[in-house]
């Protein structure tokens, strides 16, 4: 275990980072989303129901240069989020049986990222 613990603090700390910047690229996105939303037209009231239209030409015209960095924002973050499914699914399969043999009466929890019906 000594032997692969820098491998394994390695990938541990690149995962950590990883996930220090897609929780900073969210709350990026929640402020550019915001902005977004602004720009749309407002709910109205109609015959008692909260109803949202289209928008006009001119806010057609300038919703592409927000929301374009806001598509990109969002699967930049599926795909950091992705890799780091993937590494620790590979770190967790790794050291699972180390971690046994060492610590016999550990308490070792799976986990799993498929989808429940």
């Amino acid at each position: 275990m000594l032997l692969k613990q820098d491998d394994y603090l390695m990938d541990f700390s690149e995962c950590l980072a990883r996930h220090e910047s897609i929780l900073r690229g969210l709350l990026e996105y929640k402020s550019r989303r915001d902005v977004v939303l602004t720009l749309m037209p407002p709910p109205q009231m109609v015959n008692g129901q909260i109803v949202s239209f289209l928008p006009t030409r001119q806010q057609m015209l300038e919703l592409p240069p927000h929301l374009i960095p806001l598509g990109t924002m969002v699967v930049s973050s599926r795909q950091l989020s992705s890799a780091n499914v993937e590494i620790l699914t590979r770190l967790c399969k790794e050291f699972k049986p180390m971690m046994i043999k060492h610590f016999p009466g550990l308490n070792i929890h799976s986990i799993s990222m498929e989808p429940t019906a």
